[in-house]
């Protein structure tokens, strides 16, 4: 069987059981796990005692003892490098495909995934486009910072199809440019390409581009807009509509752990699959967390035997949602809050994962913000009102800042429209520019 033919299968196999009842998909991941963590104790070396209290001599898993597993973290991926390798991987698993991580929370790193796991990964990705009725027909524009010295403008590089492989109509082209090119030249690429009917990018970048359309008057239609790597928020939603008449579809997904979610057709939520990975949602104890409750993601992917990630701290911070009126029984994912490095720490000891709801926003005219810990006991709210000249209710704001931080916190205020890092780095809605300050001198000092 060629690799089309297990992605065919997969995918087919991931439509039915979408729809599983909870106790079929919780044993289906059980039984892929145990495999996983019987190779991971014989063939990674790293593993060999991290697992001796989980799988014993003869390879039987002794579940009780699964939250007694160390969290996996980044610095060890860095650290340890080789030694999470596979030392042999059996028939069917393919070569080890290496790709690193962007760096923009830390070290680079080095990623290794087998071709069937990335085969897995692909099948989920197509379930999740097939929910949304995409037209695999047409090309997809990916405008994005990384590999520079491809797709410079005028020069767009084009790549293969990105559909599922299989299927005869699915022609459309992987074209991309890279993050240095001016929007006004992507502008103008998307106006005169009718083909390109899709742009693949962060959803900040994408609203920058959908206001400058407005701006420039030049009109560029799409369908849909692939959100990746932070959350979509609901003003750049909204402007993406209003000016693409795109809707924007968010998917969830790393380098270390591959495609862990895509966003349900019924909602803005995204449904985790389960298939290929299994999500913790914890507290900074290690307990989960209920459903409604900010919790650290961390993330098993059962395909990837080349490089196993097993309870890897993803850094994000998520909170899980109730089952989905949409029939499908994967589990939820109602929101991917930031990361737990921008998590609000304070003099006296306490921590918040910090997140203002959605209806304040509403209540109070604010088009888009981004809330700050600038200092020890400081807040910078830098907020975009939505009619231009209009002003808000700056003391309401710090209120409910106060509320779901410190109560000794000063909260300041900066009107901006401008949220796109400098350095081309991902948007954060929250985030702890003190703590990363106090970061980069540390790095500095070494």
């Amino acid at each position: 069987m060629d690799s089309t033919d297990i992605q065919r299968e997969l995918f087919e196999t991931f439509m039915e059981s979408q729809y599983w009842p909870r106790e079929q998909i919780e044993e289906y991941q059980r039984k892929r796990l145990q495999r996983l963590l019987r190779h991971a104790r014989s063939h990674v070396p790293f593993y060999r005692d991290r697992l001796a209290g989980v799988v014993d001599d003869s390879g039987r898993v002794d579940w009780s003892q699964w939250d007694k597993i160390p969290i996996l973290t980044r610095a060890d991926l860095v650290s340890h490098g080789r030694e999470i390798e596979s030392t042999a991987l059996p028939t069917g698993h393919g070569a080890i495909i290496r790709s690193a991580t962007s760096g923009s929370t830390g070290v680079p790193l080095s990623v290794a995934m087998s071709v069937y796991a990335n085969i897995a990964s692909q099948a989920a990705l197509h379930r999740g486009q097939s929910w949304h009725e995409l037209d695999w027909s047409k090309d997809v524009l990916f405008y994005t910072e990384e590999r520079p010295e491809s797709g410079v403008w005028p020069s767009v590089e084009i790549g293969n199809a990105w559909g599922p492989p299989w299927m005869e109509a699915a022609t459309g082209r992987f074209l991309r440019f890279n993050g240095d090119t001016p929007p006004p030249n992507i502008l103008a690429y998307l106006a005169e390409h009718g083909r390109v009917a899709y742009l693949s990018c962060r959803a900040k970048v994408a609203q920058v581009l959908a206001l400058e359309s407005e701006r420039l008057h030049e009109p560029a239609k799409l369908s849909a807009v692939f959100a990746f790597s932070t959350a979509a928020h609901d003003d750049e939603r909204e402007d993406i509509r209003r000016a693409f008449g795109a809707k924007v579809l968010s998917l969830y997904s790393s380098k270390e752990a591959h495609m862990m979610g895509y966003q349900c057709p019924h909602g803005d939520h995204l449904h985790i699959n389960e298939e290929i990975v299994r999500i913790e949602l914890l507290d900074e104890d290690g307990t989960p967390v209920p459903p409604g409750t900010i919790g650290r993601v961390v993330v098993t992917n059962l395909f990837n035997w080349a490089q196993p990630i097993i309870r890897y701290a993803q850094d994000d911070l998520a909170i899980e949602g109730e089952r989905c009126v949409c029939g499908r029984t994967l589990r939820v994912l109602s929101k991917v809050i930031g990361r737990v490095t921008d998590m609000f720490r304070f003099p006296d000891g306490t921590s918040v994962a910090f997140a203002l709801p959605e209806n304040i926003k509403r209540e109070l005219r604010i088009k888009s913000w981004q809330v700050a810990q600038v200092g020890p006991l400081e807040i910078e709210v830098r907020y975009a009102p939505d009619t231009g000249d209009g002003g808000i209710d700056e003391s309401a704001l710090a209120t409910a800042v106060r509320r779901r931080s410190h109560p000794d916190i000063r909260v300041t205020f900066r009107r901006t429209t401008d949220f796109i890092p400098s350095d081309g780095g991902k948007f954060a809605e929250y985030i702890n520019e003190f703590a990363r300050g106090l970061r980069r001198d540390r790095a500095s000092a070494g």
